[in-house]
């Protein structure tokens, strides 16, 4: 019966295949969060937070020095254990920006981006000029969702590098 509804449901497209054939995917009852099983360290459609393991010292200072390695300008607060970059444009796609947060805790580093469209629009009435979004990673080459989300991930993993990460993760938040 299931089965027979779950095909129903595709043939409709009521829900999206990909969801459906995946057995990582969560119970909707359950929490949003989607972790990859360990040693599965590549990103999935939807997931927007890299979280990296690491038992090495100083995990705060060494982010920030990698993403100013990388030429970022950051803004850091060690209290919070937040690193916040500037702006700069987003790879390839001037007419957005991007901005990468990282917050560090015990040895757990988590870290997101967002978009920031540099041109206005309207839709239904709504302006959304500047409004960030968050950065996920899609299946579609040209999206600056992925644009933004492939950066993210390679200034993380030379973070993972640094800090000999014992783990990897992607995650939907």
């Amino acid at each position: 019966m299931l089965k027979e509804l779950l095909i129903l449901f595709l043939v409709f497209g009521i829900i999206d295949a990909s969801v459906a054939q995946d057995p990582t995917y969560p119970d909707p009852n359950q929490s949003r969060e989607r972790v990859r099983p360990a040693g599965d360290s590549e990103p999935f459609k939807g997931a927007n937070t890299i979280t990296l393991i690491s038992g090495a010292d100083n995990l705060f200072t060494t982010v920030g020095q990698i993403l100013t390695e990388e030429g970022y300008t950051v803004k850091a607060d060690r209290e919070f254990g937040s690193i916040v970059t500037d702006e700069r444009s987003a790879p390839n796609n001037p007419q957005h920006g991007m901005v990468i947060k990282a917050f560090v805790k015990n040895n757990t580093i988590r870290m997101s981006a967002t978009i920031q469209p540099h041109m206005s629009f309207s839709y239904a009435g709504v302006t959304t000029s500047g409004t960030p979004i968050p950065a996920e990673y899609r299946n579609t080459n040209m999206t600056v969702h992925r644009i933004v989300f492939l950066e993210l991930d390679r200034v993380a993993r030379l973070i993972a590098d640094a800090v000999a990460a014992q783990k990897l993760t992607y995650s939907v938040r």
